[in-house]
């Protein structure tokens, strides 16, 4: 065998041992690296399950906050509505006593006679006493619900007449079953209605024809004038005419803010007006909406 023979098959073994070597070296790699992808696994997995754990504990403890806040907040509610409902119910019967005891004082051949100051002074004790759990809007129709009775109410330096005395029970009426609605519109047997509005819209038209500026227009003449309406005309009326109701009211409140004598009495009535305003432009008819919406 000559020398290049010898050292061909010498490279020819080293060779095949080379790559016997690299598949040796292969495998071992690769069977390292499957290792180390298992163990990666095995404690990704791991942590994926601690931080399972750790998010179903942190879950059920808001959770079970969450649970409990509930209760208590049904509990408060359930608390309220009980007193409410008592509330409203005590509001009603006291409204309805000072309209049966007018009524009570009638005489269908001779007419309608003024009541005493009892009544009033016994629904103003029960407004007072039940006010935490009435809305602000709804006590300004209780508080115009006081002011009208007074209209029925003999006193020492008027006696008020019988069309008067009858007008002042037909108005308490419609109040009174403008607040029972609303009392029903809040524990959702009247949804979607608000009769507030027209108890506020018979509230405007009796202030704007309540005073006597004759030089200013007051009482106001046209369509808004009271006369011997009843609430029912009246609150149709106003509706038909809104924005002139709400021109009245400005023009009242700003001839008192102009009244210098006795500018103190007349701020409450100037309150008054703008309370109404505000409201009116706060819950507008659906005439008004129509017309806002063109």
């Amino acid at each position: 065998m000559s020398i290049l023979e010898t050292v061909l098959l010498s490279l020819g073994g080293n060779a095949l041992l080379l790559t016997v070597l690299g598949l040796l070296a292969k495998s071992l790699l690769t069977n390292l690296l499957a290792k180390d992808i298992r163990r990666f696994e095995a404690e990704l997995k791991a942590r994926s399950d601690t931080a399972l754990e750790t998010l179903r504990a942190n879950y059920s403890r808001e959770l079970e906050i969450a649970r409990h806040e509930l209760e208590l907040e049904n509990s408060r509610m359930s608390i309220v509505f009980e007193h409410q409902r008592d509330s409203f119910k005590a509001v009603l019967v006291a409204m309805h006593q000072v309209i049966a005891a007018i009524l009570a004082h009638a005489d269908s051949g001779s007419g309608w006679y003024p009541i005493g100051e009892a009544e009033i002074d016994a629904f103003k004790a029960v407004t007072a006493q039940e006010g935490l759990f009435v809305e602000t809007r709804c006590q300004r129709i209780l508080d115009l619900f006081a002011s009208v009775s007074w209209y029925a109410v003999r006193t020492a330096d008027e006696d008020p007449d019988s069309e008067t005395v009858y007008r002042t029970y037909d108005h308490l009426k419609f109040l009174s079953r403008a607040v029972a609605d609303h009392f029903r519109s809040r524990v959702g047997l009247n949804a979607g209605c608000d009769p507030l509005r027209d108890a506020e819209l018979l509230g405007a038209c009796r202030l704007i024809n309540r005073f006597q500026f004759q030089l200013a227009g007051f009482p106001t003449t046209g369509v808004l004038a009271m006369g011997k309406k009843s609430a029912v005309e009246i609150v149709h009326l106003a509706t038909e005419n809104i924005e002139e109701l709400m021109r009245e009211l400005e023009r009242l409140r700003d001839h008192l803010r102009n009244r210098t004598k006795q500018a103190e009495f007349w701020f409450p009535v100037q309150i008054e007006a703008d309370q109404y305003l505000r409201s009116l432009a706060a819950h507008p008819n659906k005439a008004v909406r129509a017309a806002q919406t063109m």
